[in-house]
């Protein structure tokens, strides 16, 4: 299945810049990246199984939502949705986000005690989803798009605490994910 991911990923880039538009498959484009780069350095390597099958949905899976939401946004299909639709958008970036990265991070998140995990996490989540949104922002710009999304500053700021709402809750999957390992080894070693 792995050989079939990346051109699915470059025909799907393709259909999306038909569709939505340049400005997400410049997030796309990040995403697949990111991916690629995890799967060609081999950070995934000596994952749990588990968190593996979690780890592929949410790579294949994140686009196919992003691209939905944001066509729904751009077309304006449900009149005035992209309020709520943008806040479900940010949440899911920055949830999935958690558990696409991990691979790269886990070597210093097993390091930590609970408190230190949630803050290295969220902290890095947060810091990739203002570096978004302000990427969303000169990408907007330079397309000359800023009269038709050049929403309110109160919309940014409302983005960067549901980018933090994503981590928390993309934190407490990783979790709900790493511990089900975790007690499972336990319960065998009891054996």
């Amino acid at each position: 299945m792995g050989k079939y991911i990346i051109p699915f990923y470059f025909f799907f880039l393709f259909i999306t810049g038909i569709l939505v538009g340049p400005q997400m498959v410049f997030l796309l484009v990040g995403w697949v990246g990111i991916f690629a780069f995890i799967k060609i350095k081999g950070f995934d390597s000596g994952l749990p199984s588990r968190y593996e099958k979690v780890f592929t949905a949410t790579a294949l899976l994140y686009p196919l939502i992003e691209t939905a939401i944001k066509f729904v946004i751009e077309r304006d299909l449900i009149p005035y949705s992209w309020i709520w639709l943008n806040r479900i958008e940010h949440f899911g970036f920055s949830a999935f986000l958690v558990i696409l990265i991990f691979p790269v991070i886990r070597r210093f998140y097993i390091k930590l005690d609970l408190i230190g995990q949630i803050v290295f996490v969220v902290g890095i989540i947060v810091f990739l989803g203002n570096i978004n949104e302000f990427v969303e922002y000169l990408v907007r710009l330079m397309l000359n798009l800023r009269s038709k999304f050049g929403h309110y500053y109160e919309d940014t700021i409302i983005d960067l605490f549901v980018n933090m709402l994503g981590a928390f809750a993309g934190f407490g999957l990783l979790k709900l994910v790493l511990d089900k390992k975790r007690k499972n080894k336990e319960r065998n070693n009891l054996r």
